[in-house]
């Protein structure tokens, strides 16, 4: 992942204690959703208002995406600011407010019980939000350097506020009328500010800094950083004006096209620095990501089509439902499942290796974990994606229960590897060396 030991021991600012339950809890959810998929196959074939979709996005979006992205930006933040994190105290409160927050919120979903339930889980998330944002802010000021990267985070984390803050509302609204409209007119306010503000912005921001430094290679563009983060925010401004004031669905092109050229910039800049890497061997979690990376862009055509089948509802029900999947379980996912592997394993090598390496053998951080799992992970991941799709498009609900059944093989194998890596003890030579 880093070129030498110094930076392996930046990343041991933060305790692997702080970092490993946020993945521990990412890795269950992540078997949970598969689980949940199979059993609500046939729902997730209709309209995706219906309460098994909607639990399903949030236990993906919460419990598997955002909580992988909590304990990442806990590990990673102090190397791109090249300064502890702020308070690992309220890391722990963040870990500890979400992980009653996610479940309570999920079962409310599940059962469509917007009542007191659901909105208690709604303010303890926020609560953990604000908690998270607070501790992103002033590790940031109160590092000598301050970066693009740093900046990406941090303008994330504020989306994250303004997605809970609206889903909050949302819910409030099922009971007590505060919107001029139904709660499900506002869903794509909720979807725009996680999926491109929360998200998207995170993606883009951990990646430019991370798959440089993974293949080793000396390009760097902040300029053209600075043009993709412009571009995005100003996209998904420019979507939240439109919507809010009811314009006309053919402006919706504005935004979706400046989020698209920003996506392309940042194809560009992923290509450039594979282009001048100096490392030319790729490894396979390395090229996971970057497949990733480049798949960003599906989603948004996605769209596109769907603004341009105004009029066509089953068709577009199929396309909103192809382009939820897709974010969630191949675009975040894959992310997820390649990047674990490439960051987890240095801060358990640190936690028990740190000290002794260069004064005794140690395995390397990838003996930590098995490459054979992942592969196989890997593989039966794209099988269950495939499955799933077809299954969406031919409204087939046994194929759709195929997939989510491979799916759950490969949370499960995900899982394995994450424990293994977790749960690594040193050999009786080392530990009496150590």
């Amino acid at each position: 992942m880093l070129n030498g030991q110094s930076n392996v021991a930046q990343i041991a600012n933060t305790p692997a204690n702080a970092v490993v339950p946020f993945f521990i809890f990412g890795g269950i959810s992540f078997i949970t959703a598969s689980v949940i998929s199979f059993f609500s196959a046939n729902k997730l074939l209709s309209h995706y208002l219906n309460p098994e979709i909607i639990s399903l996005t949030h236990i993906m979006a919460l419990g598997w995406v955002t909580m992988i992205i909590f304990g990442t930006i806990h590990q990673l933040l102090p190397v791109f600011i090249e300064s502890q994190i702020y308070s690992i105290k309220l890391a722990y409160i963040v870990f500890g407010i979400s992980i009653i927050a996610i479940p309570m919120l999920v079962f409310s979903f599940y059962r469509f019980d917007m009542g007191k339930y659901s909105i208690i889980a709604a303010m303890l998330m926020i609560t953990a939000f604000v908690i998270f944002l607070i501790n992103i802010a002033i590790s940031i000021l109160n590092s000598k350097t301050e970066n693009i990267h740093a900046i990406y985070i941090f303008t994330s984390a504020i989306w994250l506020m303004v997605t809970g803050i609206s889903g909050l509302l949302q819910v409030v609204n099922f009971s007590t009328i505060l919107l001029e409209n139904n709660s499900f007119y506002y869903l794509p306010f909720h979807a725009i500010s996680g999926i491109c503000g929360w998200f998207l912005l995170l993606v883009i921001g951990i990646s430019s800094r991370l798959i440089p430094m993974f293949l080793i290679s000396k390009y760097t563009n902040t300029k053209l950083l600075w043009a993709i983060y412009i571009l995005i925010n100003l996209g998904i401004v420019t979507f939240i004006i439109i919507f809010l004031h009811n314009y006309q669905n053919y402006l919706y092109y504005i935004p979706i096209i400046l989020i698209f050229i920003s996506i392309i910039f940042f194809i560009f800049y992923c290509y450039n620095a594979f282009k001048l890497r100096i490392r030319k061997t790729v490894e396979s979690q390395l090229k996971v990501s970057l497949f990733s990376v480049s798949s960003i862009i599906i989603p948004l055509i996605l769209i596109l089509i769907i603004i341009g089948l105004t009029g066509f509802d089953k068709m577009q029900i199929k396309i909103f439902s192809i382009f939820g999947f897709f974010v969630f379980f191949v675009t975040l996912s894959v992310l997820i499942l390649g990047m674990t592997f490439k960051t987890l394993p240095f801060i358990i090598w640190n936690k028990i290796y740190g000290k002794i390496s260069g004064k005794f053998p140690t395995p390397s951080p990838k003996d930590l974990y098995s490459n054979f799992l992942f592969n196989i992970m890997i593989i039966t991941n794209g099988i269950a994606v495939l499955l799933f799709i077809i299954g969406i498009i031919f409204s087939e609900v046994l194929v759709a229960k195929s997939g989510a059944a491979i799916m759950f093989v490969s949370a499960l194998l995900y899982n394995l590897n994450l424990f293994k890596i977790i749960f690594h003890k040193p050999s009786f030579h080392e530990h009496n060396n150590k």
